[in-house]
């Protein structure tokens, strides 16, 4: 081999050699996730409606530790929003089997138990829930309205004094118990629960138009007729979205006319009778 071909090859291979270097220098290693990386992403695409990506990033969460109770309770809160209901009572049997003592895995289960309609085990897990942890509001109301589903109008009161107990904000609580005093005809006492409601959350448009349908229950019907034409127009306000709504505060106000002119009529008659 001559000097310049000697020469030429060293070359070749120095470029070779460096180019090489280089390229593994650029190189990027790929992202090494940790297993509370990998919960901490999920849980921020479950709170964001990514539900694919979130059920993505516990699956691979639970393949780094298949013993992860916080990992399958989050998949299945994920499954669930899929209404993949089987899904969800799978993971959440898998939560409980790997911890007996995850009060909120018995809650949800029994929720999607009572969805089912299968009330003996809904009522199981929710009792195994307030055993495991009693001051748990949410509990009290989902068994509450369990127990209004059985008719059971006293436990229901119970459950949602409890709730209320426990935390004073909950505002579905209230509202569950105004519900509940309506349909029993005791309208003070729903009046009083739709007022705490819209206390707590002023902009509720289910609780105004809660406490509209009462009003127009009460006496004297003029009054509640304002009162609940009002409420009516808060709940369309809250809720500009839901045609409902609307069509209630318009159904509302119609009557207000009619009673209006009916009033007008039969003081007419009463003049022309004298």
């Amino acid at each position: 081999m001559t000097i310049g071909r000697k020469i030429s090859f060293a070359l070749v291979v120095c470029w070779m050699a460096t180019a090489s270097l280089s390229s593994n220098l650029c190189a990027t290693e790929p992202e090494q996730l940790t297993l509370g990386d990998l919960i901490a992403r999920g849980r921020e695409a479950l709170n964001t409606g990514k539900l694919d990506e979130a059920i993505s990033a516990f699956d691979s969460a639970i393949t780094l530790d298949p013993a992860n109770a916080v990992a399958f309770y989050n998949r299945a809160a994920a499954r669930r929003q899929k209404q993949n209901i089987d899904g969800a009572l799978a993971d959440y049997d898998k939560v409980i089997s790997i911890d007996p003592g995850y009060a909120k895995a018995y809650r949800m289960r029994g929720n999607l138990l009572q969805m089912r309609r299968e009330g003996a085990r809904a009522i199981s897990d929710y009792n195994r829930a307030l055993e495991l942890n009693p001051n748990d509001a949410l509990t009290y109301l989902l068994r509450g309205i369990f127990w209004i589903g059985e008719k059971d109008h006293g436990k229901a009161y119970q459950d949602f004094d409890r709730a209320i107990l426990e935390d004073p904000k909950l505002v579905e609580a209230y509202i569950q118990r105004g519900q509940l005093h309506h349909w029993d005809r005791k309208l003070d006492l729903a009046l009083a629960d739709f007022d705490e409601a819209i206390k707590v959350d002023p902009t509720n448009a289910r609780a105004y138009t809660e406490r509209g349908y009462v009003w127009l229950e009460t006496k004297p019907a003029s009054e509640g007729l304002d009162h609940a034409i009002a409420d009516f127009e808060r709940a369309a306000k809250a809720n500009p979205s839901d045609p409902m709504a609307q069509q209630q505060f318009k159904a509302a106000t119609d009557m207000k006319q009619l009673f209006e002119k009916l009033k007008a009529e039969q003081k007419k008659t009463a003049v022309e009778q004298k």
